[in-house]
């Protein structure tokens, strides 16, 4: 009979963390094991398409006692034998879950992203002891959280994000609509930013950055896709600077593979990260990145070899590197063919296979 799992994510919207779930849940052998999926808000894109590939979905009510009634009726329904949960309020109640479900589930919290500040930390180190794993996607996140914690590091593991290259790959036929869609024509060097329009993606840096990009390669574009809370001072900050002409804020958009397609560069210009999704997506894309080295990105990305590192927060040392990036036709040759080779440890097939390993090695003890 299958394992029954039920899985746990803040929101079932867009984002990261619900991308790689989504990714999971709907290539698991399901022979073997049998999933339910909860999120504690939200009935977005994620719920849609795991509803669609026949995967039982539900969403909280629009507050904490609803939703945890629903989870616990859905407890008392499956019996799960394995809770695995993503994201720090998800994380929570999933080890509560785990307390009072009878019979008691194995419980694995996924921490995605290093979160510094003192009460989440706290709260992690008075209930860490009610997960029996916790999974990472950067060892650089986990070593941060056990250094915090004082989490036993037989209790952890690493299992990094996943990507599809397929839609990037189908992507790249449509690149030329998607420039002319933009209104980028081939002359132009665009450089994309993909990210939540606040604190942590560093955009105002980016945007100083580009100032001083526009000044050494006039030919450079700025596009820069997403939405957030600081929407209103970045386009603020791009008539301030007089980049009107070159930056444009685009909005939100769930054409990720073909704007990734379509542009030469990617920045990322984050002050911290956990393992961004979106250094992956460009890899699969075909596009070099510009990257802050922050959290677990050089993790994934080798400084000159699978892509270009700056310091955080310097607007020169991002301008800088993307200025290499333009004018260096064979550096970024040699860093998309580079990155290209280390998609493999990241696929799809892998990473299930690496986390239903780790479901049949907690079931056994």
């Amino acid at each position: 009979m299958p394992v029954k799992i039920l899985y746990l994510i803040t929101d079932l919207n867009f984002g990261g963390a619900e991308k790689q779930l989504s990714e999971l849940v709907t290539r698991l052998d399901r022979t073997r094991f049998d999933p339910v999926v909860a999120g504690l808000k939200g009935w977005g894109h994620t719920a849609r398409r795991l509803q669609k590939a026949g995967i039982e979905v539900h969403a909280g009510g629009g507050n904490l006692f609803s939703t945890w009634s629903t989870l616990q009726r859905l407890c008392d329904i499956h019996q799960p034998s394995i809770i695995h949960s993503f994201l720090f309020r998800a994380n929570l109640i999933g080890r509560f879950l785990g307390k009072k479900s009878a019979p008691k589930p194995r419980v694995i919290s996924s921490i995605r992203v290093w979160d510094e500040r003192r009460l989440p930390l706290l709260i992690e180190g008075w209930t860490k002891n009610w997960s029996d794993c916790f999974v990472f996607n950067s060892q650089w996140v986990a070593d941060q959280f056990c250094r915090a914690t004082r989490l036993n590091a037989k209790q952890l593991r690493v299992i990094p994000n996943a990507i599809d290259p397929k839609p990037y790959t189908e992507a790249r036929r449509r690149a030329q609509e998607t420039r002319a869609g933009l209104e980028i024509d081939d002359a132009k060097f665009l450089i994309l930013g993909i990210g939540r329009l606040d604190r942590q993606k560093g955009f105002p840096c980016l945007l100083q950055a580009f100032k001083e990009v526009l000044i050494r390669q006039p030919q450079a574009r700025l596009l820069i896709a997403g939405d957030g809370p600081d929407r209103q001072s970045l386009q603020t900050q791009i008539k301030t600077l007089e980049i009107s002409w070159a930056a444009r804020l685009i909005g939100f958009r769930s054409d990720v593979p073909e704007l990734l397609s379509a542009c030469d560069c990617l920045a990322l210009s984050s002050l911290w990260e956990g393992s961004p999704n979106v250094v992956l997506e460009a890899w699969a894309a075909g596009v070099p990145v510009v990257a802050t080295a922050v959290g677990g990105t050089p993790e994934l990305i080798q400084d000159q070899d699978t892509g270009l590192l700056t310091a955080p927060g310097n607007p020169r040392a991002l301008a800088d590197g993307l200025t290499r990036a333009i004018g260096d036709t064979p550096l970024r040759s040699r860093l998309i063919s580079n990155a290209a080779r280390r998609l493999s440890a990241h696929s799809n097939e892998r990473i299930v296979r690496l986390n239903q390993d780790l479901y049949q090695e907690l079931i056994a003890h």
